[in-house]
Protein backbone atom coordinates (compact mmCIF):
# COMPACT_ATOMS: atom_id res chain seq x y z
CA UNK A 1 0.00 0.00 0.00
CA UNK A 2 1.08 3.36 -0.74
CA UNK A 3 1.89 6.07 2.09
CA UNK A 4 -1.56 7.82 3.30
CA UNK A 5 -1.13 11.35 3.36
CA UNK A 6 -1.15 13.35 7.11
CA UNK A 7 -4.16 15.35 6.23
CA UNK A 8 -5.84 11.36 6.05
CA UNK A 9 -4.59 10.26 8.95
CA UNK A 10 -5.62 13.63 10.76
CA UNK A 11 -9.14 12.83 9.21
CA UNK A 12 -9.68 9.10 10.34
CA UNK A 13 -7.83 10.34 13.60
CA UNK A 14 -10.97 12.23 14.20
CA UNK A 15 -13.32 9.92 12.62
CA UNK A 16 -12.16 7.35 15.62
CA UNK A 17 -12.01 10.20 18.26
CA UNK A 18 -15.57 10.90 17.72
CA UNK A 19 -16.87 7.02 17.47
CA UNK A 20 -15.20 6.55 20.59
CA UNK A 21 -16.54 9.47 22.47
CA UNK A 22 -20.06 9.45 21.67
CA UNK A 23 -22.45 7.30 23.91
CA UNK A 24 -19.34 7.02 26.28
CA UNK A 25 -21.12 8.82 28.86
CA UNK A 26 -24.97 10.33 29.83
CA UNK A 27 -26.28 6.98 30.43
CA UNK A 28 -26.95 3.95 33.58
CA UNK A 29 -25.77 0.81 33.52
CA UNK A 30 -27.27 -1.10 31.03
CA UNK A 31 -25.39 -4.56 31.28
CA UNK A 32 -25.05 -7.29 34.44
CA UNK A 33 -21.15 -7.59 33.20
CA UNK A 34 -21.01 -3.32 33.52
CA UNK A 35 -22.14 -3.97 37.12
CA UNK A 36 -20.03 -6.95 37.70
CA UNK A 37 -17.22 -4.59 36.33
CA UNK A 38 -18.21 -1.73 38.68
CA UNK A 39 -18.06 -3.35 41.73
CA UNK A 40 -14.56 -4.66 40.84
CA UNK A 41 -13.50 -0.77 40.44
CA UNK A 42 -15.51 0.00 43.68
CA UNK A 43 -13.07 -2.95 45.54
CA UNK A 44 -10.42 -1.68 43.95
CA UNK A 45 -10.96 2.04 45.15
CA UNK A 46 -12.03 0.70 48.55
CA UNK A 47 -8.95 -1.23 48.60
CA UNK A 48 -9.85 -4.63 49.29
CA UNK A 49 -7.59 -7.26 48.45
CA UNK A 50 -7.53 -9.71 45.33
CA UNK A 51 -9.33 -6.96 42.37
CA UNK A 52 -8.86 -8.77 39.19
CA UNK A 53 -8.28 -6.90 36.31
CA UNK A 54 -5.77 -4.54 37.29
CA UNK A 55 -5.33 -2.56 34.57
CA UNK A 56 -8.88 -1.22 33.27
CA UNK A 57 -9.94 -1.27 36.87
CA UNK A 58 -7.34 0.34 38.46
CA UNK A 59 -7.52 3.24 35.38
CA UNK A 60 -11.60 3.27 35.43
CA UNK A 61 -10.92 4.12 39.40
CA UNK A 62 -8.27 6.95 38.70
CA UNK A 63 -10.93 8.71 35.70
CA UNK A 64 -13.80 8.23 38.26
CA UNK A 65 -11.70 10.02 40.95
CA UNK A 66 -10.96 12.92 38.26
CA UNK A 67 -14.15 13.53 37.09
CA UNK A 68 -16.37 12.65 40.03
CA UNK A 69 -17.69 16.51 40.53
CA UNK A 70 -18.85 16.45 36.84
CA UNK A 71 -19.81 12.38 36.21
CA UNK A 72 -21.65 9.85 37.71
CA UNK A 73 -19.33 7.06 38.89
CA UNK A 74 -20.56 4.78 36.54
CA UNK A 75 -19.83 7.60 33.42
CA UNK A 76 -16.54 8.70 34.88
CA UNK A 77 -15.07 4.68 35.23
CA UNK A 78 -16.33 3.88 31.85
CA UNK A 79 -13.83 7.00 30.20
CA UNK A 80 -11.23 4.23 30.95
CA UNK A 81 -13.01 2.33 28.49
CA UNK A 82 -12.54 4.96 26.28
CA UNK A 83 -8.99 5.46 26.78
CA UNK A 84 -8.27 1.92 26.44
CA UNK A 85 -9.67 1.35 23.35
CA UNK A 86 -8.29 4.33 21.89
CA UNK A 87 -4.80 3.03 22.91
CA UNK A 88 -5.87 -0.52 21.01
CA UNK A 89 -6.18 1.26 17.97
CA UNK A 90 -3.24 3.65 18.01
CA UNK A 91 -1.00 0.55 19.07
CA UNK A 92 -2.44 -1.61 15.99
CA UNK A 93 -2.39 1.15 13.58
CA UNK A 94 1.70 1.38 15.00
CA UNK A 95 2.11 -2.31 15.30
CA UNK A 96 0.59 -2.58 11.55
CA UNK A 97 2.66 0.41 10.11
CA UNK A 98 6.26 -1.52 11.89
CA UNK A 99 5.60 -4.58 10.49
CA UNK A 100 3.26 -4.25 7.37
CA UNK A 101 4.64 -0.86 6.19
CA UNK A 102 3.68 2.69 7.02
CA UNK A 103 0.61 2.09 4.16
CA UNK A 104 -0.85 -0.15 6.37
CA UNK A 105 -1.46 1.75 9.63
CA UNK A 106 -5.24 3.60 8.59
CA UNK A 107 -6.29 -0.03 7.36
CA UNK A 108 -5.16 -1.63 10.19
CA UNK A 109 -6.83 0.72 12.87
CA UNK A 110 -10.46 0.78 10.37
CA UNK A 111 -10.34 -2.89 10.48
CA UNK A 112 -10.10 -3.16 14.38
CA UNK A 113 -12.93 -0.35 14.70
CA UNK A 114 -15.04 -2.43 12.07
CA UNK A 115 -15.13 -5.63 13.98
CA UNK A 116 -18.93 -6.00 14.94
CA UNK A 117 -17.43 -7.79 18.40
CA UNK A 118 -15.58 -4.25 19.60
CA UNK A 119 -18.74 -1.69 18.92
CA UNK A 120 -20.80 -1.94 22.20
CA UNK A 121 -17.54 -3.18 24.03
CA UNK A 122 -15.80 0.08 23.27
CA UNK A 123 -18.32 1.90 24.60
CA UNK A 124 -18.75 0.08 28.10
CA UNK A 125 -16.93 -0.86 31.38
CA UNK A 126 -15.03 -4.04 29.70
CA UNK A 127 -11.89 -4.65 31.69
CA UNK A 128 -10.83 -6.62 28.38
CA UNK A 129 -9.99 -3.99 26.78
CA UNK A 130 -7.01 -3.50 28.60
CA UNK A 131 -5.95 -6.78 27.82
CA UNK A 132 -6.37 -5.73 24.10
CA UNK A 133 -4.38 -2.47 24.38
CA UNK A 134 -1.66 -4.42 25.79
CA UNK A 135 -1.78 -6.74 23.06
CA UNK A 136 -1.99 -4.13 20.24
CA UNK A 137 1.38 -2.41 22.47
CA UNK A 138 3.33 -5.73 22.23
CA UNK A 139 2.67 -6.32 18.59
CA UNK A 140 4.06 -2.51 17.89
CA UNK A 141 7.17 -3.08 20.16
CA UNK A 142 7.67 -6.10 18.35
CA UNK A 143 8.04 -4.59 15.24
CA UNK A 144 9.78 -1.38 16.05
CA UNK A 145 12.24 -4.06 17.98
CA UNK A 146 14.03 -5.02 14.51
CA UNK A 147 14.77 -1.16 13.55
CA UNK A 148 15.24 0.07 17.06
CA UNK A 149 15.99 -0.95 20.79
CA UNK A 150 12.88 1.38 21.76
CA UNK A 151 10.90 -1.73 20.62
CA UNK A 152 12.40 -3.78 23.58
CA UNK A 153 11.25 -1.17 26.33
CA UNK A 154 7.35 -1.39 24.59
CA UNK A 155 7.84 -4.93 24.61
CA UNK A 156 8.71 -5.14 28.56
CA UNK A 157 6.18 -2.59 29.11
CA UNK A 158 3.65 -4.58 27.26
CA UNK A 159 4.55 -7.35 29.02
CA UNK A 160 3.90 -5.72 32.32
CA UNK A 161 0.64 -4.13 30.73
CA UNK A 162 -0.62 -7.93 30.50
CA UNK A 163 0.57 -9.04 34.01
CA UNK A 164 -1.94 -6.19 35.18
CA UNK A 165 -4.68 -6.85 32.76
CA UNK A 166 -5.64 -10.39 33.63
CA UNK A 167 -2.37 -12.14 35.17
CA UNK A 168 0.84 -14.33 34.46
CA UNK A 169 -1.02 -16.74 31.78
CA UNK A 170 -1.24 -13.42 29.71
CA UNK A 171 2.33 -12.86 30.25
CA UNK A 172 3.38 -16.29 28.90
CA UNK A 173 1.38 -15.87 25.63
CA UNK A 174 3.02 -12.04 25.54
CA UNK A 175 6.66 -14.02 25.80
CA UNK A 176 5.88 -17.13 23.13
CA UNK A 177 4.33 -14.29 20.82
CA UNK A 178 7.76 -12.16 21.47
CA UNK A 179 9.85 -15.67 20.73
CA UNK A 180 8.68 -17.40 18.89
CA UNK A 181 9.07 -15.42 15.22
CA UNK A 182 13.08 -16.12 16.58
CA UNK A 183 12.50 -19.99 14.90
CA UNK A 184 12.86 -17.95 11.15
CA UNK A 185 16.13 -16.58 10.33
CA UNK A 186 14.73 -13.76 9.38
CA UNK A 187 13.76 -12.53 13.05
CA UNK A 188 17.61 -14.05 14.37
CA UNK A 189 19.45 -10.97 13.97
CA UNK A 190 21.27 -9.04 16.51
CA UNK A 191 19.20 -5.94 17.08
CA UNK A 192 15.67 -8.25 17.46
CA UNK A 193 18.02 -10.22 20.09
CA UNK A 194 19.51 -7.29 22.01
CA UNK A 195 16.02 -5.80 22.29
CA UNK A 196 14.24 -8.84 23.33
CA UNK A 197 17.09 -8.75 26.28
CA UNK A 198 15.93 -5.06 27.40
CA UNK A 199 12.18 -5.64 27.06
CA UNK A 200 13.33 -8.66 29.53
CA UNK A 201 14.97 -6.75 31.69
CA UNK A 202 12.44 -3.84 31.77
CA UNK A 203 9.51 -6.42 33.08
CA UNK A 204 12.31 -7.42 35.86
CA UNK A 205 12.62 -3.70 36.83
CA UNK A 206 8.76 -3.19 36.56
CA UNK A 207 8.33 -6.11 38.95
CA UNK A 208 10.84 -4.91 41.42
CA UNK A 209 9.28 -1.43 41.48
CA UNK A 210 6.00 -2.77 41.90
CA UNK A 211 6.86 -5.72 44.69
CA UNK A 212 8.50 -2.24 46.39
CA UNK A 213 5.35 0.09 46.17
CA UNK A 214 2.55 -2.22 46.43
CA UNK A 215 0.96 -3.26 49.69
CA UNK A 216 2.36 -7.29 50.11
CA UNK A 217 -0.81 -8.59 51.67
CA UNK A 218 -2.87 -7.22 48.47
CA UNK A 219 -0.16 -8.14 45.89
CA UNK A 220 -0.53 -11.61 47.26
CA UNK A 221 -4.06 -11.83 47.28
CA UNK A 222 -3.99 -10.62 43.84
CA UNK A 223 -1.75 -13.12 42.63
CA UNK A 224 -3.76 -15.52 44.04
CA UNK A 225 -6.35 -14.37 42.02
CA UNK A 226 -4.57 -13.77 38.76
CA UNK A 227 -2.48 -17.27 38.74
CA UNK A 228 -5.22 -19.55 39.76
CA UNK A 229 -6.59 -22.05 37.15
CA UNK A 230 -10.31 -21.78 36.29
CA UNK A 231 -12.59 -24.58 37.27
CA UNK A 232 -13.13 -24.84 33.71
CA UNK A 233 -12.47 -23.74 30.19
CA UNK A 234 -14.95 -21.86 27.96
CA UNK A 235 -16.59 -24.73 25.22
CA UNK A 236 -14.57 -24.85 22.23
CA UNK A 237 -17.31 -24.99 19.67
CA UNK A 238 -19.33 -22.29 21.71
CA UNK A 239 -16.34 -19.80 21.43
CA UNK A 240 -16.10 -21.18 17.76
CA UNK A 241 -19.77 -20.19 16.92
CA UNK A 242 -19.30 -16.72 18.38
CA UNK A 243 -16.49 -15.83 16.86
CA UNK A 244 -18.01 -16.21 13.38
CA UNK A 245 -20.14 -12.91 14.42
CA UNK A 246 -17.86 -11.33 17.01
CA UNK A 247 -14.99 -11.12 14.32
CA UNK A 248 -17.18 -10.30 11.38
CA UNK A 249 -15.96 -9.07 9.10
CA UNK A 250 -12.26 -9.65 9.78
CA UNK A 251 -12.12 -13.23 9.48
CA UNK A 252 -13.14 -13.92 5.66
CA UNK A 253 -10.48 -11.16 4.91
CA UNK A 254 -7.67 -13.08 6.74
CA UNK A 255 -8.79 -16.36 5.42
CA UNK A 256 -8.97 -14.92 2.39
CA UNK A 257 -5.02 -13.76 2.52
CA UNK A 258 -3.45 -16.46 4.19
CA UNK A 259 -4.99 -18.88 0.97
CA UNK A 260 -3.54 -16.31 -1.35
CA UNK A 261 0.04 -16.42 0.40
CA UNK A 262 -0.09 -20.05 1.23
CA UNK A 263 3.13 -20.87 -1.02
CA UNK A 264 5.19 -18.26 1.01
CA UNK A 265 3.86 -17.76 4.41
CA UNK A 266 7.47 -18.98 5.67
CA UNK A 267 9.31 -15.95 3.62
CA UNK A 268 6.63 -13.45 5.05
CA UNK A 269 8.30 -12.79 7.85
CA UNK A 270 6.11 -9.20 8.78
CA UNK A 271 3.13 -11.63 9.14
CA UNK A 272 5.14 -14.35 11.76
CA UNK A 273 4.32 -12.18 15.13
CA UNK A 274 0.74 -11.22 14.05
CA UNK A 275 0.06 -15.32 13.05
CA UNK A 276 1.58 -16.16 16.12
CA UNK A 277 -0.63 -13.94 18.13
CA UNK A 278 -3.59 -15.03 16.63
CA UNK A 279 -3.06 -18.80 17.42
CA UNK A 280 -2.25 -18.14 21.03
CA UNK A 281 -4.66 -16.09 21.85
CA UNK A 282 -7.68 -17.58 20.38
CA UNK A 283 -6.33 -20.60 22.32
CA UNK A 284 -6.46 -18.07 24.91
CA UNK A 285 -9.89 -16.90 24.45
CA UNK A 286 -11.40 -20.45 25.90
CA UNK A 287 -10.31 -18.74 29.28
CA UNK A 288 -12.97 -17.20 31.40
CA UNK A 289 -13.63 -13.69 31.24
CA UNK A 290 -15.73 -10.92 33.25
CA UNK A 291 -18.60 -11.49 31.01
CA UNK A 292 -20.00 -13.41 27.32
CA UNK A 293 -17.59 -13.24 24.47
CA UNK A 294 -15.06 -10.63 26.62
CA UNK A 295 -12.14 -12.91 25.84
CA UNK A 296 -12.20 -12.61 22.09
CA UNK A 297 -11.44 -9.04 22.36
CA UNK A 298 -7.48 -9.64 21.83
CA UNK A 299 -7.98 -11.88 19.05
CA UNK A 300 -9.06 -8.76 17.13
CA UNK A 301 -6.00 -7.23 16.93
CA UNK A 302 -4.00 -9.60 14.93
CA UNK A 303 -6.98 -10.08 12.73
CA UNK A 304 -6.53 -6.22 11.78
CA UNK A 305 -3.57 -6.63 11.09
CA UNK A 306 -3.73 -9.96 9.18
CA UNK A 307 -6.77 -7.83 7.30
CA UNK A 308 -4.53 -5.24 6.88
CA UNK A 309 -2.48 -7.25 4.98
CA UNK A 310 -5.26 -9.37 2.95
CA UNK A 311 -6.68 -6.01 1.66
CA UNK A 312 -3.48 -5.37 -0.12
CA UNK A 313 -3.75 -8.40 -2.41
CA UNK A 314 -7.58 -8.43 -2.90
CA UNK A 315 -8.49 -8.42 -6.35
CA UNK A 316 -10.66 -5.70 -8.03
CA UNK A 317 -13.74 -7.85 -8.55
CA UNK A 318 -13.61 -8.66 -4.63
CA UNK A 319 -12.95 -6.02 -3.31
CA UNK A 320 -15.69 -4.34 -4.90
CA UNK A 321 -17.98 -7.26 -3.87
CA UNK A 322 -16.96 -6.66 -0.39
CA UNK A 323 -17.52 -3.00 -0.27
CA UNK A 324 -20.95 -3.53 -1.99
CA UNK A 325 -21.85 -5.71 0.63
CA UNK A 326 -21.17 -3.90 3.14
CA UNK A 327 -23.23 -0.93 1.53
CA UNK A 328 -26.09 -2.84 1.29
CA UNK A 329 -25.49 -4.74 4.73
CA UNK A 330 -25.64 -0.97 6.58
CA UNK A 331 -28.10 0.69 4.46
CA UNK A 332 -30.63 -1.90 5.33
CA UNK A 333 -29.96 -1.29 9.27
CA UNK A 334 -30.28 2.14 9.04
CA UNK A 335 -33.44 1.77 7.08
CA UNK A 336 -34.57 -0.46 9.80
CA UNK A 337 -33.74 1.27 12.51
CA UNK A 338 -35.64 4.25 11.43
CA UNK A 339 -38.77 2.05 10.83
CA UNK A 340 -37.84 0.93 14.08
CA UNK A 341 -37.92 3.98 15.31
CA UNK A 342 -41.13 5.42 14.09
CA UNK A 343 -42.81 2.70 15.71
CA UNK A 344 -41.06 3.44 18.77
CA UNK A 345 -41.64 7.32 19.03
CA UNK A 346 -44.72 7.79 16.52
CA UNK A 347 -46.62 4.72 16.71
CA UNK A 348 -46.16 3.72 13.11
CA UNK A 349 -46.25 0.86 11.48
CA UNK A 350 -48.75 -0.42 14.71
CA UNK A 351 -48.54 -3.77 14.51
CA UNK A 352 -44.67 -3.03 15.62
CA UNK A 353 -45.27 -0.33 17.84
CA UNK A 354 -47.65 -2.76 19.69
CA UNK A 355 -44.61 -5.15 20.08
CA UNK A 356 -42.03 -2.95 21.38
CA UNK A 357 -44.27 -1.51 23.47
CA UNK A 358 -44.80 -4.60 25.40
CA UNK A 359 -40.99 -4.83 25.39
CA UNK A 360 -40.63 -1.69 27.05
CA UNK A 361 -43.90 -0.40 28.28
CA UNK A 362 -42.39 2.04 30.96
CA UNK A 363 -41.05 3.95 27.87
CA UNK A 364 -43.52 7.34 27.23
CA UNK A 365 -42.82 8.29 23.29
CA UNK A 366 -41.41 11.85 23.26
CA UNK A 367 -38.33 10.96 25.49
CA UNK A 368 -36.08 11.81 22.51
CA UNK A 369 -34.65 15.21 21.57
CA UNK A 370 -35.11 17.24 18.28
CA UNK A 371 -31.42 17.75 18.41
CA UNK A 372 -30.31 13.91 18.38
CA UNK A 373 -33.51 13.20 15.54
CA UNK A 374 -31.43 16.00 13.64
CA UNK A 375 -27.91 14.74 14.59
CA UNK A 376 -29.53 10.76 13.37
CA UNK A 377 -30.72 12.43 10.21
CA UNK A 378 -27.59 13.83 9.32
CA UNK A 379 -25.08 11.08 9.55
CA UNK A 380 -27.36 8.90 8.08
CA UNK A 381 -27.41 11.28 5.00
CA UNK A 382 -23.74 12.10 5.18
CA UNK A 383 -23.12 8.57 4.94
CA UNK A 384 -25.74 7.84 2.02
CA UNK A 385 -23.65 10.66 0.22
CA UNK A 386 -20.37 10.01 0.71
CA UNK A 387 -20.99 6.19 -0.76
CA UNK A 388 -20.16 6.79 -4.31
CA UNK A 389 -17.50 9.20 -3.27
CA UNK A 390 -15.17 6.82 -1.44
CA UNK A 391 -12.08 6.29 -3.29
CA UNK A 392 -11.65 3.22 -5.48
CA UNK A 393 -8.20 2.21 -2.88
CA UNK A 394 -7.26 -0.79 -1.99
CA UNK A 395 -8.45 0.65 1.91
CA UNK A 396 -12.06 1.42 0.51
CA UNK A 397 -13.70 -2.06 1.53
CA UNK A 398 -13.18 -1.82 5.22
CA UNK A 399 -13.69 2.24 5.12
CA UNK A 400 -17.47 1.29 4.39
CA UNK A 401 -17.10 -1.14 7.13
CA UNK A 402 -15.66 1.26 9.79
CA UNK A 403 -18.02 4.21 8.51
CA UNK A 404 -20.81 1.74 8.66
CA UNK A 405 -20.74 0.71 12.35
CA UNK A 406 -19.96 4.27 13.19
CA UNK A 407 -23.23 5.18 11.46
CA UNK A 408 -25.12 2.26 13.37
CA UNK A 409 -24.11 3.14 17.18
CA UNK A 410 -24.97 6.25 16.22
CA UNK A 411 -28.51 5.42 15.30
CA UNK A 412 -28.34 3.35 18.20
CA UNK A 413 -27.78 5.86 20.63
CA UNK A 414 -29.32 9.13 19.41
CA UNK A 415 -32.44 7.63 18.63
CA UNK A 416 -32.68 4.95 21.02
CA UNK A 417 -31.30 5.02 24.16
CA UNK A 418 -33.94 6.34 26.30
CA UNK A 419 -35.75 3.43 25.09
CA UNK A 420 -32.91 0.95 26.21
CA UNK A 421 -32.59 2.63 28.89
CA UNK A 422 -36.21 2.41 30.32
CA UNK A 423 -36.29 -1.46 29.42
CA UNK A 424 -32.33 -2.43 30.17
CA UNK A 425 -30.70 0.12 32.15
CA UNK A 426 -30.54 0.37 36.06
CA UNK A 427 -30.55 3.82 36.05
CA UNK A 428 -34.56 4.15 36.01
CA UNK A 429 -34.54 1.66 39.24
CA UNK A 430 -32.31 3.26 40.74
CA UNK A 431 -34.19 6.73 41.05
CA UNK A 432 -37.56 4.93 41.98
CA UNK A 433 -35.15 3.72 45.21
CA UNK A 434 -33.40 6.85 45.84
CA UNK A 435 -36.62 9.12 45.76
CA UNK A 436 -38.35 6.86 48.47
CA UNK A 437 -35.33 7.30 50.81
CA UNK A 438 -34.28 9.93 52.26
CA UNK A 439 -31.00 11.82 52.01
CA UNK A 440 -30.48 11.42 55.54
CA UNK A 441 -31.42 7.61 55.76
CA UNK A 442 -29.36 4.60 55.17
CA UNK A 443 -30.34 1.34 53.08
CA UNK A 444 -30.30 -1.86 54.22
CA UNK A 445 -30.29 -4.41 51.01
CA UNK A 446 -31.02 -7.79 50.88
CA UNK A 447 -30.43 -8.23 46.87
CA UNK A 448 -28.54 -9.41 44.14
CA UNK A 449 -24.54 -7.83 43.62
CA UNK A 450 -25.58 -6.55 40.77
CA UNK A 451 -28.11 -3.90 41.63
CA UNK A 452 -26.05 -3.84 44.87
CA UNK A 453 -22.88 -2.35 43.22
CA UNK A 454 -24.99 0.00 41.03
CA UNK A 455 -26.78 1.40 44.43
CA UNK A 456 -23.40 1.57 45.95
CA UNK A 457 -22.23 3.87 43.98
CA UNK A 458 -25.36 6.01 44.68
CA UNK A 459 -25.55 5.88 48.11
CA UNK A 460 -22.01 5.38 49.26
CA UNK A 461 -21.51 4.87 53.06
CA UNK A 462 -25.73 5.15 53.47
CA UNK A 463 -25.90 1.31 51.87
CA UNK A 464 -25.53 -0.76 54.93
CA UNK A 465 -26.01 -4.57 56.03
CA UNK A 466 -27.98 -5.92 58.92
CA UNK A 467 -31.29 -4.31 60.46
CA UNK A 468 -29.91 -1.23 61.32
CA UNK A 469 -32.12 0.93 58.60
CA UNK A 470 -36.00 1.73 58.59
CA UNK A 471 -35.41 0.89 54.87
CA UNK A 472 -35.00 -2.27 53.63
CA UNK A 473 -34.56 -3.25 49.97
CA UNK A 474 -35.60 -7.29 49.17
CA UNK A 475 -35.32 -9.14 46.40
CA UNK A 476 -38.22 -11.51 45.40
CA UNK A 477 -41.36 -11.26 47.38
CA UNK A 478 -41.00 -11.99 51.09
CA UNK A 479 -43.49 -15.15 52.62
CA UNK A 480 -43.48 -13.03 55.70
CA UNK A 481 -43.36 -9.34 55.56
CA UNK A 482 -40.84 -7.67 57.91
CA UNK A 483 -42.23 -7.16 61.25
CA UNK A 484 -43.58 -2.91 61.81
CA UNK A 485 -42.52 -2.65 58.31
CA UNK A 486 -45.23 -1.74 55.51
CA UNK A 487 -44.46 -1.86 51.52
CA UNK A 488 -43.63 1.46 49.83
CA UNK A 489 -42.59 0.65 46.82
CA UNK A 490 -42.13 -2.52 44.14
CA UNK A 491 -40.38 -2.29 41.37
CA UNK A 492 -38.06 -3.94 38.11
CA UNK A 493 -36.61 -3.68 35.29
CA UNK A 494 -38.70 -4.26 32.61
CA UNK A 495 -36.38 -7.02 30.51
CA UNK A 496 -35.61 -8.68 33.72
CA UNK A 497 -38.92 -9.72 34.94
CA UNK A 498 -37.48 -12.03 37.05
CA UNK A 499 -36.46 -10.15 39.25
CA UNK A 500 -38.66 -7.93 41.52
CA UNK A 501 -37.65 -5.52 44.36
CA UNK A 502 -39.74 -4.78 47.22
CA UNK A 503 -38.76 -1.47 49.71
CA UNK A 504 -40.15 -1.96 53.25
CA UNK A 505 -40.19 1.21 55.97
CA UNK A 506 -39.59 -0.24 59.27
CA UNK A 507 -41.21 1.77 62.39
CA UNK A 508 -38.53 -0.34 64.78
CA UNK A 509 -35.06 0.80 63.41
CA UNK A 510 -33.49 4.39 64.08
CA UNK A 511 -31.60 5.06 61.22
Amino acid sequence: MQTTPLRQHLTIGLLLALWIIFGLTGRSVWWDGEAVALRQIQSLASGEPGAPYLLANGLSALTQQLSADGLSFADGSRLASGILTALALLGTALAASQLLGPGHAIAAALALMGAFGLLMRAHAQVPELGLMAAYAGLLYGIGLARQSPIGGLWIGIAWLALLAARGPFDVGAGLLIAFLPMLSWRWRGPAYRNALGLGVATAGLGLGLLWIWLDLAWLKAWWALASAWPQSLLNPFSVANRMLWFTWPLWPLVLWGLWHERRRLTRLDALHPSLAALILLTLLSLWPSSASDNSLLPVLVPLALLSAHALGGLRRGAAQGFYWFGVLCFGFFAFAFWIYFAAVEWGAPTALARHLAKLVPTYRAGSVTPFSVALAATVTLLWVIAIPFFKRATVRPIVVWATGMMLIWTLAMALFRPWVEAGWGYGPLVTNITQRVPATRCLNAEIDANLRSVLRAEFGSRLKTGNTCRYLLVQGALKEPPAHAQLIWKGLRPRQKDRVYYLYLRTNASS
